[in-house]
């Protein structure tokens, strides 16, 4: 599925629960992202909470039974890395910008900076 239909979805969801992106109060939508950045924040912790697990038990296992733990806490990891990127999509929405349309423009500046890092 296309990132913008995506973003349609969840600003479908959003409105759906009250949740609105199209406040033309500059407040609210200060509100809006301050709480938006405090759950995307909660969400990355969470994931990281689950790699600082992960990194624990990694010397104390073997190569098979530490694979066995990663599959385990895969399902985890996915979700709250889902949490954070719904977070990020509603943050792009108060803020009214084309994330597709910025993530390529932002691609192109880095593909010029870091070009010398690459393998060729």
């Amino acid at each position: 599925m296309d990132i913008s239909k995506i973003v349609e979805l969840q600003k479908e969801f959003d409105e759906n629960h009250g949740w609105s992106h199209n406040s033309s109060s500059i407040s609210e939508k200060i509100d809006f992202i301050s709480k938006d950045i405090i759950g995307l924040v909660g969400e990355i912790g969470e994931f990281s909470n689950l790699i600082k697990k992960l990194n624990l038990i990694n010397n104390r296992f073997s190569e098979e039974e530490l694979n066995e733990k990663f599959t385990e806490f895969h399902p985890d990891l996915q979700e709250e890395l889902v949490d954070a990127f719904i977070y990020l999509i509603r943050i792009s929405s108060h803020l009214n910008m084309d994330i597709s349309k910025e993530y390529l423009r932002k691609y192109n500046i880095n593909k010029g900076r870091f070009r010398k890092y690459e393998n060729k």
